[in-house]
């Protein structure tokens, strides 16, 4: 989809129109955010969201926009009235990021200050002080600036449109930010997977104590014999069995008459540390190798809850 956009490097954020979004289908996140701009006029933006920014004529540009606030409208039609387009000469040959600059119309996106330097290119075209100026950009050429000589006196009907964005966390939500730190959490309820992963882990697993008796690694025939005896000792505690199948033995069909592998490789390899004293070298499994399916064994594995307390919980405790 193509937005019309406003570059506003006086913006200190970047905002979106609803309808924008909901034509791009972009996930929102729920805000609370003060927009303000000229003479104290604000707003509040209740949600937010992310996006690929890409140009329509540079087809090797895109920048990532990982926050943009989400208003009803960013900003009135621009220009304001129609413009009788002219032949500049110094924007001869230029290829504008809007070629219908000159008609009024909406802007959906207002990319403000935290975006600009990543659009911007240096090349610039300047001419007389009442033609427009033309700046380059990763979108094409775009303008600003007078487009006609200055009326010689003062229109009392005239509309003058400034744009200064102003971001700032709403009242309600700092205060109700500053509460919830302040308060010691009580344990997190868990969800039906997180409980169900502990209910079998308690069932089918054991903690075995760390065993190691390596010593110094100097040849590779050592490394191979230390190599050797840590995946012995993985058969020893009935941690691991000899596999008796392959992979290609292992596919079955899914619920949807799809093909899907039920065992995979799993790398690994070891890592010495001779400053260690007692285990000098240990083996590292790689769960996120990808398998001939794509997936690694940490996409596929269930997650299970944090074991660990809460950070704020733990410091607040402390000064308890």
């Amino acid at each position: 989809m193509i937005l019309r956009a406003l570059i506003d490097q006086c913006s200190e954020g970047t905002l979106i129109t609803s309808r924008a979004v909901r034509a791009l289908g972009l996930r929102r996140t729920p805000v609370v955010t003060d927009v303000s701009g000229v003479g104290a006029s604000s707003g509040t933006s209740t949600e937010c969201v992310s996006f690929q920014l890409r140009s329509n004529l540079n087809q090797h540009f895109e920048t990532f926009v990982p926050l943009a606030f989400v208003m009803d409208t960013v900003t009135s039609d621009l220009p304001s009235n129609r413009i009788e387009p002219q032949a500049w000469p110094h924007m001869d040959g230029l290829v504008l990021a809007d070629p219908t600059y000159f008609n009024s119309n909406k802007i959906d996106l207002l990319i403000g200050t935290e975006m600009h330097a990543y659009i911007l290119l240096p090349d610039i075209r300047i001419g007389r002080r009442d033609h427009p100026i033309a700046q380059n950009s990763h979108f094409g050429w775009i303008l600003y600036g007078q487009v006609a000589p200055a009326a010689p006196t003062i229109d009392p009907s005239a509309t003058i449109h400034c744009h200064h964005t102003a971001i700032s966390p709403h009242l309600e939500s700092l205060v109700q930010r500053f509460f919830e730190t302040e308060e010691i959490q009580e344990e997190r309820a868990r969800s039906e997977e997180e409980q169900w992963f502990i209910d079998f882990f308690n069932q089918h697993c054991i903690w075995y104590g760390c065993r190691s008796k390596l010593t110094s690694t100097q040849t590779r025939q050592e490394l191979m014999e230390r190599y050797s005896a840590g995946i012995q000792e993985y058969f020893d505690l009935n941690q691991i069995v000899s596999s008796t199948s392959t992979e290609e033995e292992r596919f079955t069909a899914t619920s949807t008459n799809q093909s899907a592998v039920t065992a995979c490789v799993l790398p690994h390899h070891a890592v010495i540390r001779e400053d260690k004293l007692t285990t000098k070298l240990r083996i590292v499994f790689d769960a996120s190798a990808k398998t001939s399916n794509g997936k690694s064994l940490n996409d596929i594995l269930c997650i299970g809850p944090a074991l660990q307390n809460e950070l704020p919980a733990v410091i607040l405790a402390q000064l308890g």
